[in-house]
């Protein structure tokens, strides 16, 4: 998992999602969301995020090896979590911002 401040402007973060990498989903959504607060990923008060989506349909969406989509389709999910938007691409990119 590669983390990497958006242009360093404060509330926001960027990770990048590899399927099958030792990291799921789940964990690279909240570490992006918790370095965009400015906290630490494992003592935070954040809710747990299958309470706002559910995660393995996300990742099966965008994801599932086995899906009939085409690997030349791309698209993005959006959701709120904690106070942020979180866009998670089909190349992986996740993008946490403070919501106005």
């Amino acid at each position: 998992m590669e983390h990497s401040s958006t242009d360093g402007a404060p509330g926001t973060s960027e990770a990048w999602y590899r399927p099958g990498d030792s990291f799921d989903l789940s964990v690279t959504v909240v570490d992006a969301v918790a370095e965009a607060a400015g906290t630490d990923p494992l003592e935070n008060d954040f809710s747990p995020l299958y309470d706002t989506v559910d995660v393995d349909a996300l990742e099966s969406a965008l994801f599932d090896p086995d899906s009939n989509r085409s690997r030349s389709v791309r698209g993005e999910l959006i959701f709120d979590y904690e106070g942020f938007e979180v866009a998670i691409r089909t190349d992986g990119r996740v993008s946490v911002s403070a919501q106005d």
